[in-house]
């Protein structure tokens, strides 16, 4: 919630498995309600909207709804993210092992785009820009 444009923050690359900095050019921090809240295996977790997409282990983009997630943003492959599914975290991989739904009003916050990259980090968890297809 605190990030700016113009703010430089790390970023992925799937290609060199590579951390690097990449500036932001576009946030969003829409309220949203029926969030899910993703529990992992050592103890962190993450509360996010049903159609973020969230970095795999195999670096296949995943979403809790992963048809809104195609027909939003600019992703070609958006697979099911489920209990068991393993995912990116900055000290390597970790696994779902609950997922609970948040029926409440949120203020959410989002990086829309990345200079160089359409990966960061929220939560420790290695996520997707959300850059809209239809803008």
């Amino acid at each position: 919630e605190n990030l700016t444009i113009g703010d430089s923050i790390l970023s992925y690359s799937p290609k060199t498995n590579k951390f690097f900095p990449s500036k932001i050019k576009r946030l969003a921090s829409p309220l949203h309600n029926n969030l899910v809240r993703i529990h992992l295996s050592n103890g962190d977790s993450i509360t996010c909207t049903k159609d973020h997409p969230i970095l795999s282990k195999e670096n296949i983009f995943l979403s809790f709804s992963p048809l809104k997630t195609l027909s939003l943003y600019k992703y070609d492959e958006v697979q099911k993210l489920e209990i068991g599914s393993s995912l990116r975290h900055i000290n390597g991989i970790v696994k779902v092992i609950k997922i609970e739904s948040i029926p409440l009003s949120i203020q959410t916050y989002t990086i829309v785009e990345l200079e160089d990259s359409n990966i960061f980090i929220a939560n420790r968890i290695l996520v997707g820009t959300e850059t809209l297809k239809k803008e």
